[in-house]
C-alpha cells in the first residue's frame, strides 16, 4: 500500500494511498484520496477504482460502505462522522462515458457505514 502526504499552501492535508480489503470470499481494491482541512476539522474523501492496470475484485461502488468504514476507523478515528465528505469516483471503461466524482450519503451506527446512496453532488 502505498502512501502519500502533502500539505498544500491552504493548510489542507492531502492524503493519497489504497486500501484492500479481504473476505473468505471476496476481494476489493480502491484507491483513497483524502484531502483534511486543518483549520476546520473537515475531510473530504474520494474513493475510487485502485491505480493498476488490470483492477479486478468487488467494485468500490458495491463496497463502498465498506472501504468507508475501514477508513474511518483507521486513518479519520478523530474526525467526527458528520465531518467527512464521501465521493466515489466513477471511471468508465468506455471512452464515451464521462467521468464523475458522485457524492455519497450513508448511515453512520457509531462504528460502521451502512446504507449508501448515491447523488445530489456531482463534480465533473
Amino acid at each position: 500500500m502505498k502512501r502519500e502526504n502533502k500539505m498544500n499552501k491552504n493548510n489542507k492535508n492531502v492524503r493519497e494511498f489504497e486500501v484492500e480489503i479481504r473476505r473468505m470470499f471476496s476481494m476489493a481494491k480502491c484507491s483513497v484520496k483524502i484531502i483534511e482541512d486543518i483549520a476546520k476539522n473537515t475531510c473530504v474523501v474520494i474513493i475510487g477504482e485502485p491505480n493498476v492496470k488490470d483492477c479486478y475484485g468487488v467494485s468500490t461502488t458495491n463496497f463502498f460502505e465498506k472501504f468507508a468504514t475501514l477508513i474511518k476507523q483507521k486513518y479519520l478515528k478523530d474526525i467526527k462522522h458528520e465531518s467527512i465528505s464521501w465521493y466515489d469516483y466513477m471511471k468508465w471503461k468506455s471512452p464515451a462515458m464521462k467521468n464523475k466524482v458522485v457524492g455519497v450519503r450513508m448511515d453512520y451506527t457509531g462504528s460502521t457505514y451502512q446504507n449508501p446512496t448515491w447523488g445530489g453532488l456531482y463534480i465533473g
